[in-house]
C-alpha cells in the first residue's frame, strides 16, 4: 500500500515512499514552479529504503534537465540533445511532465 502524502494544496498524492528527508522543502518549491507532481510509480520495484532517495535524485535530475534545456544553443552537439531526450524518456516514466521540454529539445534537433 502506498502511503499517503498531504500536499499544501490539501489535496492527496500517493507516493511509493514518505517524504521525510528535509530537502524536500526547497525542492517543492521548484516541482510546483514547475508545475510537476510526479508519482514514482517504478520506485515500488526498489527497496522500501531506497526509495526516497532516488525519487529525491529524480527530482534533481529533472531540474537538471530544465536548465540545460534552457541554455541549449542550435550549435550544440547533436549528442547532448539525443541525450536530454533519453533522459527525458527516464523522467516521463517516475510522471514527470516532459512535454515542453521535449517540443524544444526537438526543434533543436
Amino acid at each position: 500500500m502506498l502511503p499517503l502524502i498531504d500536499n499544501d494544496d490539501d489535496s492527496v498524492q500517493k507516493l511509493p515512499f514518505v517524504k521525510s528527508n528535509a530537502i524536500w522543502k526547497s525542492m517543492e518549491s521548484m516541482e510546483e514552479l514547475l508545475h510537476q507532481r510526479p508519482h514514482f510509480e517504478p520506485l515500488l520495484a526498489v527497496k522500501e529504503n531506497e526509495r526516497e532517495g532516488l525519487a529525491i535524485g529524480c527530482t534533481v535530475t529533472f531540474m537538471d534537465v530544465v536548465e540545460a534545456n534552457r541554455s541549449l544553443k542550435f550549435s550544440d552537439p547533436k549528442s547532448v540533445m539525443e541525450d536530454l531526450q533519453e533522459t527525458l524518456l527516464d523522467l516521463e516514466r517516475y510522471g514527470f511532465q516532459v512535454g515542453a521540454v521535449r517540443e524544444r529539445v526537438m526543434k533543436l534537433l
